[in-house]
């Protein structure tokens, strides 16, 4: 990727955000980030791998936003750049270390997380001024944690406590996003009535914005808190905002996670495994344990009538990682153990336990990766052509002051660093494929699913 396609691709996410506020480009630019996936990454494995800390910054400041980070499940390593000579002192190490920690709790690192969490939050406090895009940044990485270990109510608070702070810097598009998400955690720890009025405010404000992305996202929180008390309302407003999303021609992962949730609990088992299908294939690739996790836990709520068997693996395989809420859990366990018998159900969830479903954390380069050449769109400083591999070998992004080795020394499906290649493919792929053919949690999907990509050279 030669200079100027770089410099284009350092300040990709800015230009996103910028644009999307106008209607008529934003669905462009949406659906040019997710073509440009390769090539975002190619520019941070360059700036990473030549030590250009302000352009590794740059582009981890990109994803500050909660708009951007909930929407593209994109997560860089971004402790890679937190190293660099010169990293310490430069004016926005704060928010790179609260980046970082939001990347991080969205892979379900809890330890890790907390860790950044601090140090950002040290940081940001010996600053002149204490910059409010760190506060927010810290918090939405918290409402992860909270999420992860179950505690949704704290969740809640935290995603509230975002708002407010994206809300008197400016910014009401996060600050939809957060009380959306405030909403739906609310629901999550079983507290309906203070859900509602969170997603009727996060939908107020996104229509206020203007983009239509936001008010699609916002419909959805809404269906989701009212799903327990008024199941028809719920159904409108999921299908208010597929037909949304439709006219957009863009559903970006949340949306496709909260629509599972919705399908789910208004108990409709063959919308909530089609959706489940599309919001992995969106989901996977990019190692977010986090929000995966719920929405395996809803295929396994559709599955637990009719393939009990399954359901109960999936439940053990992904709360390993994940504590699923309470009112999810009883809806699924109460089934499942109705039929098999609580022995049988123990039996299975620690089978599904015992399998590796994640991606690992240490990010490897893809051996058979050719570099950046997913973007259909052509124009000026876009991206360039495919290209080969590089002769040189591969950069780990994990490690990018390593020197590169050759693709065939790279981890291969049977050494450390891969999901176990027997975990949860063939398994579940023979017990869900009957009723919905999301296999890309299994075979050739967990293949496909690396976060960072093969070259990205200098």
């Amino acid at each position: 990727m030669a200079g100027p396609p770089r410099r284009y691709y350092v300040g990709l996410l800015q230009q996103i955000r910028d644009y999307a506020r106008d209607p008529n480009p934003e669905v462009f630019w949406a659906v040019r980030l997710s073509a440009d996936q390769d090539n975002l990454l190619a520019a941070w494995s360059w700036a990473v791998g030549t030590g250009n800390v302000d352009a590794a910054f740059s582009i981890l400041a990109g994803f500050a936003p909660v708009e951007i980070c909930t929407n593209y499940p994109l997560l860089l390593p971004g402790e890679a750049a937190l190293g660099l000579p010169g990293a310490a002192d430069h004016p926005d190490y704060p928010l790179a270390l609260a980046v970082s920690a939001a990347f991080a709790s969205y892979r379900a690192d809890v330890a890790g997380a907390g860790e950044l969490c601090r140090r950002a939050a040290d940081a940001n406090a010996r600053r002149g001024s204490p910059d409010w895009r760190v506060e927010e940044a810290i918090c939405a990485a918290r409402v992860n944690v909270a999420n992860t270990t179950g505690a949704f109510a704290d969740a809640a608070r935290l995603a509230a406590q975002a708002a407010g702070l994206a809300r008197a810097g400016g910014d009401l598009a996060d600050a939809s996003v957060l009380l959306s998400l405030a909403a739906v955690r609310d629901m999550l720890a079983g507290d309906a009535p203070s859900a509602v009025p969170q997603a009727s405010e996060a939908l107020a404000l996104a229509r206020r914005v203007g983009a239509q992305a936001f008010i699609a996202t916002s419909l959805l929180a809404v269906g989701l808190a009212v799903a327990g008390t008024d199941p028809g309302q719920a159904r409108a407003r999921l299908r208010e905002s597929r037909e949304l999303s439709a006219a957009l021609g863009y559903r970006n992962a949340l949306d496709l996670g909260w629509a599972t949730g919705i399908a789910f609990l208004v108990g409709d088992a063959a919308v909530t495994l089609e959706l489940g299908r599309t919001a992995i294939r969106g989901i996977q690739w990019g190692g977010d344990r986090l929000r995966m996790g719920f929405v395996l836990y809803f295929i396994a709520g559709a599955l637990a009538t009719s393939q009990p068997d399954a359901a109960a693996i999936i439940q053990g395989a992904v709360e390993t990682y994940v504590v699923q809420s309470p009112i999810v859990a009883r809806l699924i366990s109460s089934t499942v153990t109705k039929v098999l018998g609580e022995e049988r159900v123990r039996e299975l969830r620690g089978r599904g336990a015992d399998m590796d479903w994640g991606p690992s954390r240490r990010l490897h380069p893809h051996p058979n990766h050719p570099g950046p050449q997913r973007t259909p769109l052509r124009g000026p400083a876009m991206s360039q052509p495919p290209r080969q591999p590089d002769p040189r070998g591969c950069r780990s992004l994990a490690d990018p002051a390593a020197p590169r080795t050759g693709c065939s020394a790279m981890p291969t499906l049977d050494q450390p660093g891969w999901p176990e290649p027997r975990a949860l493919g063939a398994r579940f792929a023979h017990a869900l494929e009957r009723r919905s053919r999301y296999v890309m949690i299994a075979g050739r999907g967990r293949r496909a699913r690396s976060a960072v990509r093969c070259g990205g050279g200098s």
